[in-house]
């Protein structure tokens, strides 16, 4: 009786202990997030007023050309990092560029730094590379290895915390002059969870499948998931035990309904975006080639259950062209955009959408999904395509 009371008490004592720690890390997250203060040039930035914080900066990779890097937003995110009051881009790939590095927007001094600079060419080699996990092995930069190799990101960048998750898979190599044809698929990997810890520094990799032909993907607080959807189905990613099961098959009956309850054919596809919605806790994609809204009410307790609903919205819906999207807590809306220095706003309890042409400056159009909100200053920060500049922005939208 004496052993076996002894060992409840240490049980309990195990357990206090490991309550604590997490309070503590918890706590220390929420110091880290309370230090962060408006910046004075976003704070005073006037309704639907754009300002330019200048041009995106990385570190070219040695053996592509000088400004290859600044494609590396090709069919790729950002995603805002609360702790550290940064976003942090990282993507490329296949017919953009190998920059690897994990690029990071300070938003208390508006520059652009890099937690690490990217694997020169020389080192992209067959041997270098880890097709299990779509890693490089090794190389000369500073910095982590092993680390994961560049690839179009999509919407699959997920912040949690003190992690980077993410779940995408790599489909090609960028544009090394070693390699002669870059739109050739020298190096290839499934999709696999990969995480990157900010504390310590490195990158894990995990046996479980990530995104299936690049889905959106959002986390959902309420169940502690991460949601993703696509073409091929639901699927639900468990960030703590690194597990991934399919909810749904959209691949076999139509499940998807429009508002009336009629079964349809599903028009998700690829390179898409979910966005997570607090108000009513339901998640919404949108579909790019046709702009419409898809509704994803999850059924936590089984996510089988789950229904999909293509809305009927009103409002002129952005043009069929690559946008980003990110939810705006003041205005209770999701942005997307700019496109053609336009930005949309849906409103998912009217489901409607508006657009504000933007002032103060003519940005163009945003980079794929390079976009997010900035929960500190209150503002969109997003970084323009190619042909409009490659330029960071910051965006205060106003009804």
């Amino acid at each position: 009786m004496r052993i076996a009371a002894l060992s409840i008490l240490v049980l309990l004592m195990a357990l206090a202990w490991a309550s604590d720690q997490k309070s503590a890390a918890a706590a220390q997250g929420a110091r880290q997030e309370r230090q962060a203060r408006p910046h004075p040039v976003l704070s005073a930035l006037p309704a639907n007023t754009a300002h330019d914080l200048g041009p995106y900066q990385c570190t070219p990779v040695e053996g592509e050309t000088p400004d290859q890097c600044r494609t590396v937003t090709d069919y790729s995110g950002m995603v805002y990092d609360a702790r550290r009051h940064r976003m942090v881009v990282f993507g490329g790939g296949h017919a953009s560029t190998n920059y690897d590095g994990l690029n990071t927007f300070d938003l208390s001094t508006l520059r652009w730094v890099e937690e690490y600079p990217p694997t020169p060419c020389s080192a992209i080699v067959r041997s270098n590379f880890d097709n299990a996990v779509g890693a490089w092995r090794g190389g000369p930069a500073k910095g982590p290895y092993p680390r994961p190799a560049a690839r179009h990101t999509t919407d699959q960048l997920i912040i949690l915390g003190d992690e980077l998750i993410m779940l995408a898979g790599v489909e090609g190599n960028g544009r090394c002059s070693s390699i002669l044809k870059y739109t050739s698929y020298d190096f290839t990997a499934p999709s696999r969870a990969t995480h990157y810890s900010f504390q310590t520094k490195t990158w894990t990799f995990h046996p479980a499948e990530g995104g299936v032909e690049w889905p959106g993907a959002a986390y959902d607080p309420p169940s502690n998931k991460i949601i993703l959807l696509g073409q091929q189905g639901l699927d639900i990613y468990d960030p703590v035990s690194k597990t991934k099961v399919r909810a749904i098959n959209l691949l076999g009956p139509r499940v998807v309904k429009d508002e009336q309850g009629n079964p349809i054919q599903h028009e998700l596809r690829y390179n898409n975006n979910l966005v997570y919605f607090p108000p009513n806790q339901k998640h919404y994609y949108f579909e790019m080639g046709t702009q419409r809204v898809y509704e994803l009410n999850l059924d936590r307790g089984d996510f089988s259950k789950s229904t999909i609903t293509r809305l009927d919205t009103t409002g002129s819906r952005p043009w069929a062209e690559p946008i980003g999207y990110a939810y705006d807590p003041v205005n209770r809306i999701i942005g997307g955009g700019p496109l053609r220095n336009v930005f949309f706003a849906y409103d998912p309890v009217s489901k409607s959408w508006t657009s504000q042409p933007i002032k103060g400056g003519t940005p163009g159009s945003v980079a794929f999904q390079a976009i997010d909100y900035d929960a500190v200053n209150n503002v969109f920060i997003f970084v323009t395509n190619y042909e409009s500049g490659t330029r960071t922005w910051a965006f205060r939208y106003s009804r």
